[in-house]
């Protein structure tokens, strides 16, 4: 059975996430290890990763008889150890930063949407004992399907 339109947008932007070069962000965060759920802290020791976590879907206005316009919530959080030398605030605003540039660089994930909206980030955690930091990116995506086959 092939996958709905909204599986393969959270597979794209999984993919997007860990396929990741210093590069592909201005700060040059890199994120070690991509999750479709929230990881216990033994599968994040000492590296930089991130959560994709879906919520919310609604059905947009209908733009015709044979096409249902969808807005899909995500949810992106970042784990991050901030270097010893940099201040964690400033680790924290930079991960932000260099989140909001990947996924309006990718904005289209893949061709499976067309438009990307930003709702709000928040630096969700500082914890200056072991220096983790985690920073949440809230997004919706917006793609069209089929009325009748949502995978279409």
């Amino acid at each position: 059975m092939p996958d709905s339109v909204r599986e393969l947008l959270l597979l794209e932007v999984q993919n997007v996430f860990t396929n990741l070069t210093p590069t592909d962000s201005g700060g040059g965060t890199i994120f070690g290890r991509v999750f479709d759920a929230p990881p216990d802290g033994r599968e994040t020791k000492g590296q930089n990763t991130i959560s994709i976590l879906e919520g919310d879907e609604i059905y947009l206005e209908v733009v015709s008889p044979d096409k249902r316009d969808r807005r899909l919530s995500v949810e992106i959080a970042a784990l991050g150890h901030c270097p010893r030398g940099t201040a964690p605030r400033s680790y924290a605003n930079s991960m932000l930063a260099d989140l909001e540039q990947i996924v309006e660089a990718n904005s289209k994930w893949g061709g499976n949407a067309y438009a990307t909206l930003f709702n709000s980030n928040v630096v969700d955690r500082i914890n200056t004992a072991d220096r983790t930091i985690e920073v949440v990116l809230f997004i919706d995506i917006q793609y069209r399907t089929k009325r009748s086959d949502p995978r279409a």
